[in-house]
């Protein structure tokens, strides 16, 4: 939902619930996309919370190394 400007929805949704850490397909997350669409607020929700999973690695498109939550904030600050 957060990939179709929906962020209410996706709250909603993570309130329900639904595990936040879950990759997709391309092996990215709503983790992911909080961090790369700069939504701080609800990042710091989930940290919160004890909803996040630091372990994680992301696969990033056109690139051939994952990167972790840490070098994701950096390279979309």
């Amino acid at each position: 939902a957060l990939l179709y400007g929906m962020p209410e929805l996706s709250d909603a949704l993570i309130e329900k619930g639904e595990d936040p850490n879950l990759l997709d397909l391309k092996g990215q997350n709503y983790v992911y996309n909080l961090v790369s669409r700069g939504e701080s607020q609800r990042l710091e929700a989930l940290i919160a919370k004890g909803r996040i999973d630091y372990k994680l690695s992301f696969k990033i498109q056109g690139q051939s190394q994952e990167k972790n939550l840490l070098e994701l904030a950096v390279e979309f600050r």
